[in-house]
């Protein structure tokens, strides 16, 4: 039997060579897509001084032009740590980095599973690993080396990983040291400060761990270590304020109105996260059905831009724009399994469990709700709740395994249907993204 730690590399190295596989068409030579900025640009404008940057392609769900500058919207951090590449005139292929922060997310996706199992279930921990990393979902970000793409597996790597740290916490009782607790901030910050979104889900987080910390208060480090947590948190959400506020004039300004493309006007006038569009953009990510087609890929995706009715008091007209969302219960079906997890809590009968369920269930709603409130419902919005869902979903099966109302095989079926099934995104995005970005990507020369 393969031991934990070493289970948790292997998947890592073999997620890393899948991803830069599928983003390269197999040639392992990456390319950048030349009619869209990258967070090269942005580290090249810092180390001259700038936040903006000069000639940069225009591209509105990336770059906002005011006052003649071309501004930068995802979060800085991806730009932060090229700074070094940058300093020595060096590159970073976006494609590189989105294998490697995807291929981290499944290995701490392991990690947390194992966690939540004692490290009993390594058949188990390997079957949900594997579906997430040959999930459509996974290969669709490595496929197209896009900046919001890094954003979205930079934010969700980040989150996850101060998830396994708290799942780590809770299982030592939260006896915790300044230094897990620095730790800890640091993920919960790197991962809003790749993608404003991520903001509740890590405040979800963090609260989660000082109620632990308070259930422990009596224990010496407790105090310190909360205070840690708190000042690393002001001193993030302080810096992304100062940061907002060089780039835009005003310090509340995310610029993601711009996002909002074609509908800028509206989200510039009533704001870019509204309650009114929950219903649609959440019907697109849960419910929406995929069409059949007698044609590769054999299931067709919506892309659409639409007009709809606020939910309000006042009538209102909203945009909605659906970019190859279909439900994800559907596409891949191992997901539903997330709910025995939501069920058993709202039972009341998750025993010891119920504190680090709650909180994992609450972190990956927040991921949701913060995207399904804006204008768009977009393909990459799937990788930011889906590791969680896994992890939520191998509790159940295991559950299940437990009480013999599933077997090992069926679970199996399950995943194996998952990534036959949610293969259909990376298909479809391939050559609907080639006439969008005009990218001829290393894999679309497998398509006749």
């Amino acid at each position: 039997m393969i031991p934990p730690g070493a289970r948790v590399v292997l998947v890592f190295f073999a997620s890393l060579a899948a991803y830069v596989a599928s983003g390269t068409g197999a040639t392992f030579s990456f390319s950048e897509i030349p009619t869209v900025p990258s967070y090269d640009h942005l580290a090249k404008s810092m180390v001259h001084g700038r936040l903006d940057i000069p000639g940069a392609p225009g591209f509105p769900e990336l770059v906002e032009v005011r006052g003649g500058r071309s501004i930068f919207l995802p979060g800085p951090l991806p730009a932060v740590t090229r700074l070094p590449f940058a300093l020595a005139g060096m590159a970073v292929p976006t494609g590189l980095m989105i294998a490697l922060f995807c291929a981290g997310t499944v290995a701490l996706c392991g990690a947390c599973m194992d966690r939540l199992s004692g490290g009993a279930r390594g058949g188990l921990v390997l079957l949900f690993s594997g579906a997430l990393m040959l999930s459509g979902y996974a290969l669709y970000l490595n496929a197209l080396p896009l900046a919001t793409h890094e954003a979205t597996a930079g934010a969700t790597f980040f989150l996850m990983a101060a998830a396994c740290l708290y799942l780590g916490f809770s299982a030592r009782g939260f006896e915790v040291s300044p230094g897990g607790a620095l730790l800890f901030g640091l993920c919960l910050s790197a991962a809003f400060a790749c993608w404003w979104a991520f903001f509740p889900a890590a405040g979800a987080l963090g609260v989660a761990f000082l109620a632990g910390l308070r259930k422990g208060e009596g224990k010496p480090r407790a105090g310190r270590a909360a205070a840690v947590l708190v000042v690393c948190a002001a001193v993030a959400v302080g810096a992304l304020l100062f940061y907002n506020h060089a780039r835009f004039g005003r310090a509340t300004d995310f610029g993601a109105a711009a996002e909002g493309q074609p509908f800028t006007e509206y989200a510039e006038e009533y704001g870019p996260w509204r309650y009114d569009h929950l219903q649609a953009n959440l019907w697109n990510l849960f419910f929406r059905v995929p069409r059949a087609a007698d044609r590769f890929p054999f299931i067709l995706l919506p892309l659409h831009s639409m007009a709809c009715a606020s939910q309000g008091p006042q009538f209102q007209a909203l945009g909605n724009v659906n970019e190859l969302c279909a439900s994800v219960l559907i596409l891949f079906p191992v997901s539903l399994l997330a709910l025995v997890p939501l069920w058993v809590l709202a039972a009341g009968r998750a025993g010891a469990d119920r504190g680090r369920l709650a909180a994992l269930a609450m972190a990956a709603a927040l991921v949701v709700l913060a995207g399904a409130g804006g204008l768009r419902t977009v393909a990459r919005m799937y990788w930011e709740f889906l590791p969680l869902v896994v992890i939520l979903a191998f509790w159940g099966a295991a559950r299940l395994v437990d009480k013999g109302r599933l077997t090992l095989e069926a679970a199996g079926v399950a995943a194996g249907a998952s990534v036959a099934l949610s293969f259909s995104l990376p298909a479809q995005a391939v050559l609907v993204y080639y006439v969008f970005y005009h990218f001829r990507g290393p894999l679309l020369g497998l398509f006749p």
